[in-house]
């Protein structure tokens, strides 16, 4: 039988989150809506917008898409569109005038 590795079993939990916290720290700081996922969008025309404010916090924009992506596109359809989904969310930054993208 195949061993699996368990990373919550090899690593330590507050060594994992600490490591975790501190990169999403060190990153461009924005408002993020906290839960964007699928239930939580609504159209205007071709306009999407996100309901449900509760949880927003402050930190990288790019965990707020990391978050929507993992939850609402099917992996097979994800793996597909992802490098799509960065590159135009970074021209989208860049078309903003931000200037590290």
């Amino acid at each position: 039988m195949a061993k699996t590795l368990s990373l919550s079993r090899n690593v330590p939990k507050p060594f994992f989150s600490a490591a975790v916290d501190a990169f999403w720290a060190s990153e461009p700081q924005t408002v993020l809506h906290g839960d964007p996922h699928f239930g939580n969008l609504w159209f205007e025309g071709d306009q999407p917008g996100f309901l449900d404010w509760q949880v927003a916090i402050a930190g990288a924009g790019a965990r707020d898409v990391a978050y929507f992506a993992t939850l609402s596109i099917d992996s097979d359809l994800r793996r597909d569109i992802e490098r799509g989904l960065v590159e135009r969310y970074a021209a989208g930054l860049a078309a903003a005038g931000f200037d590290e993208v």
